[in-house]
């Protein structure tokens, strides 16, 4: 039944022409559908003295032709938490272990990254914090052992 239907709406004059525009049409749309970006994870911490707030998270983009994951951390002052700044970022595997964002005090943050050497971008200071970046610690039979450097 449907592909009689469509053979007729084809077959009439000028059908071939809206066939292929209604085709292309629906591609399109399909295609923009699933483009992103779509967060899958995220965390927030508090600096120790509460002026500031770092937010990580997990970012997918999918659609024809692109599958990308990308972690990121932001800063910003807890007065204006929606201007932030971006401080670190990297690609990330669908394995990958996710950034782990820890205050060591009022001034200092550090990021625990899977490799600290696939960064795309690393800021070490911004605004009066300095950011450390280290290597998360591997997970050997339940135990966690520290990073080498």
């Amino acid at each position: 039944m449907v592909i009689m239907v469509w053979c007729k709406f084809v077959m009439a004059e000028g059908g071939f022409v809206r066939a292929l525009r209604f085709i292309v049409l629906i591609a399109l749309g399909v295609s923009l559908l699933g483009c992103g970006p779509k967060t899958v994870w995220s965390t927030t911490a508090v600096s120790p003295d509460g002026k500031w707030i770092a937010s990580g998270r997990t970012q997918t983009w999918s659609g024809p032709g692109i599958g990308t994951v990308e972690s990121s951390v932001h800063l910003a002052r807890a007065e204006k938490p929606n201007d932030r700044m971006e401080i670190i970022s990297y690609p990330e595997g669908a394995r990958d272990a996710r950034p782990n964002i820890e205050w060591t005090s009022a001034r200092e943050l550090t990021v625990h990254v899977p490799n600290p050497t696939a960064l795309d971008f690393q800021a070490v200071k911004a605004a009066d914090i300095r950011i450390r970046v280290d290597a998360i610690a591997s997970t050997v039979s339940g135990s966690s052992t520290p990073p080498t450097h």
